[in-house]
């Protein structure tokens, strides 16, 4: 049975880019559309939460603590170094805890931001991606791009990775699915018929 593997995105957030070993949380809410926050402002992790801002995406490493928000249809994230000692109590939290909230407050709240980037400036214009037509499935590849949550073989789009979002890649020719299957290898020598913007990807790999 041939398999279809599809990625459902949150709606409101395909609309919002532009109206855009690792413990890791997925928060996929309405975000806080509140564009009278200054940006500038935020020092601490705590100033974002204490603003009402809720992240979209967030995430420990052993070395970062990733914190990605919105703000009137703008992405930011906001980087955060770690101790070993702070990293292993995040890693340490347990999800099942009914106090869990507040205790992983309580740890990054006082984390001073150490880097605040506009994800929405690293998003790739459209005149960029038609660009792209043409080229291969490995030529992306060799470039940065990576495979993404999914891909459709009866359309043959794929959804793939560069930087902090994804892209629908469309490929000319046909695949058949196996139990076997590899993503990648199997779009190495496929041409790309057309690529457009999908949406946040995953915003917290930073490494």
């Amino acid at each position: 049975m041939k398999k279809t593997i599809i990625l459902i995105l949150t709606f409101a957030l395909v609309l919002a880019v532009f109206a855009g070993c690792s413990q890791k949380t997925d928060n996929v809410t309405n975000p806080s559309d509140n564009s009278s926050a200054d940006v500038n402002s935020f020092k601490t992790i705590g100033d974002i939460i204490n603003s009402g801002i809720e992240s979209i995406q967030s995430a420990n490493t052993d070395k970062y603590y990733i914190y990605v928000f919105q703000i009137d249809q703008v992405y930011y994230r906001a980087i955060a170094n770690l101790t070993p000692e702070l990293s292993q109590s995040l890693f340490d939290l347990d999800f099942d805890d009914e106090n869990y909230d507040k205790k992983l407050n309580d740890i990054i709240s006082p984390l001073t931001i150490d880097k605040l980037e506009n994800l929405n400036d690293t998003v790739i214009p459209q005149e960029e991606l038609d660009k792209l037509v043409g080229k291969t499935g490995e030529d992306l590849l060799n470039d940065g791009w990576s495979s993404g949550m999914g891909y459709n073989l009866d359309t043959m789009e794929f959804w793939l990775n560069k930087g902090a979002f994804e892209y629908t890649v469309v490929f000319d020719g046909k695949l058949e699915n196996s139990d076997d299957f590899n993503e990648e290898e199997a779009i190495k020598p496929l041409v790309i018929k057309s690529v457009t913007l999908n949406g946040i990807g995953d915003a917290t790999n930073v490494e």
